[in-house]
């Protein structure tokens, strides 16, 4: 992407997809603008993923340059394995174009999976809806739903407790536990009772012998 044609290219591919993402957008919120909303990608009228299969032809076509063809040997690693110094942008722009790629891909397999046989999507005031042909068919739809939301549920489940319990092996602190000695313990409570007991004692015997002494009278005064 160093030269000049590398920046080109790209920026040309994101202007006509930026002026047809401008152009949807404006005519959606003219249809409805109370109930206007921003989709991710539009369909086009004869293919509807073309859209999406221009973001992954050009993003393909991105990394074949970043990484096979713009290269000297056609490949981006040195004899030994490793990613050479003057490659590292080629390999950050290739990410980044497959990032893209990732995303046009996704769109297109979620968009086919997630609408049920016998349904179709239908554009009703700017928005696009899932419409069944009949009875039986929505009704499956609708358990499809419930069994995707279960798998959805299930997962979130599973990635939660594995998170939980691989952070608290690497990071929760090793707890050590130690056997009760509880004849000890007892022992040293009765002590503990005993003297408390014995205080009162003794201070009561000290009055007696005060007052027994042959010269207590004078104490008194």
């Amino acid at each position: 992407m160093g030269a000049l044609v590398g920046h080109v290219a790209p920026g040309f591919g994101f202007f006509v997809i930026g002026l047809w993402h401008l152009f949807n957008h404006i005519r959606l919120h003219a249809r409805g603008p109370s109930s206007y909303s921003s989709p991710p990608w539009f369909p086009s009228p004869r293919v509807r993923y073309l859209e999406l299969y221009m973001i992954m032809f050009g993003c393909s076509m991105s990394i074949a340059m970043e990484l096979f063809i713009g290269p000297d040997r056609h490949q981006p690693l040195d004899p030994d394995g490793t990613i050479p110094s003057n490659h590292l942008h080629n390999f950050e722009h290739s990410l980044i174009s497959l990032s893209f790629f990732t995303y046009a891909a996704f769109a297109i397999v979620l968009d086919r999976v997630l609408i049920p046989k016998g349904c179709f999507m239908n554009l009703e005031e700017g928005h696009l809806v899932v419409r069944c042909h009949s009875d039986e068919a929505l009704h499956r739809a609708k358990s499809l739903v419930n069994i995707g939301f279960s798998w959805f549920l299930i997962g979130v489940t599973i990635f939660s407790v594995s998170l939980y319990l691989i952070l608290t092996k690497i990071y929760g602190d090793s707890v050590e536990y130690q056997s009760l000695d509880l004849e000890a313990d007892d022992v040293e409570s009765q002590k503990r009772a005993k003297t408390v007991n014995d205080e009162p004692s003794r201070s009561f015997i000290h009055v007696d012998k005060l007052s027994s002494c042959p010269n207590g009278s004078d104490m008194e005064r």
